[in-house]
């Protein structure tokens, strides 16, 4: 299956048409980081959310950007090997660079949109990663919906994780769903599912952005510490939305 048609696929599957774009929008969301790992110094839930409309026409632009490079999918555990083809052979000046495209075309689908928790120093503070997850879904939920008229309705979709069941988030996001519509009448929170960022371009952007405002939490407040790309992500227009926990 292509990227293209698994990207279709799950939009008919799940009942979205390109003529529902006015109302209907669709956030991708991947997590990084591990909270039992003592080296992780922050962990997260981050995406973008965008219309059916803009969702397609980035996906085709984004794999052009990266069939240009001789990639077939972006995954930011890989991308600064100095193992991995064909990134082991740029210069850190293309690998800016390249970043920069890509938060480029990110631009034309603000807002980012997610949740990042910076792990004290000492090592307190971290649960399992299942706890972690399910509260930085939370925040996913909280930015994603933000700003929206209450006609609008947003689909969330995940990158799978080994250690994330998806039976048990499926249902507890049943529950929360109900609690926004018994107790705020906030029909704006959409169906859950899971994807594979190596077949949902949306996915890989989302793990990109995850993987930025990670490293910004890392870095501390100093702005000379602050890459130029992230940089690129804070300053856009309404652009970026993120929960610090």
């Amino acid at each position: 299956m292509t990227t293209a048609n698994a990207f279709l696929d799950m939009a008919c599957g799940l009942g979205w048409s390109p003529e529902d774009s006015v109302m209907v929008l669709w956030g991708y969301y991947d997590e990084t980081g591990h909270p039992s790992d003592p080296n992780v110094t922050a962990f997260g839930v981050c995406g973008l959310r965008a219309t059916c409309a803009q969702w397609l026409t980035f996906n085709e632009a984004w794999k052009k950007l990266l069939a240009a490079e001789g990639i077939e999918n972006l995954h930011m555990k890989t991308f600064y090997s100095r193992h991995h083809e064909p990134y082991n052979g740029w210069s850190d000046a293309k690998k800016d660079s390249f970043l920069m495209s890509l938060v480029d075309l990110m631009e034309t689908i603000k807002p980012v949109v997610g949740s990042m928790k910076k792990f004290p120093a000492d090592g307190s503070e971290r649960e399992t990663i299942e706890e972690e997850w399910r509260e930085s879904y939370h925040g996913c939920l909280r930015s994603s919906v933000m700003m929206l008229p209450a006609h609008a309705k947003v689909h969330f979709v995940f990158a799978r994780h080994p250690e994330i069941s998806q039976v048990s988030v499926d249902q507890y996001h049943g529950w929360v769903t109900d609690s926004y519509k018994q107790l705020w009448n906030d029909w704006r929170v959409g169906t859950l599912s899971f994807g594979d960022p190596k077949d949902l371009v949306p996915l890989q952007a989302a793990d990109y952005v995850a993987w930025e405002i990670a490293r910004d939490a890392r870095n501390g407040p100093d702005p000379d510490k602050m890459r130029p790309t992230m940089r690129r992500l804070r300053d856009m227009r309404a652009g970026l939305r993120i929960y610090l926990r």
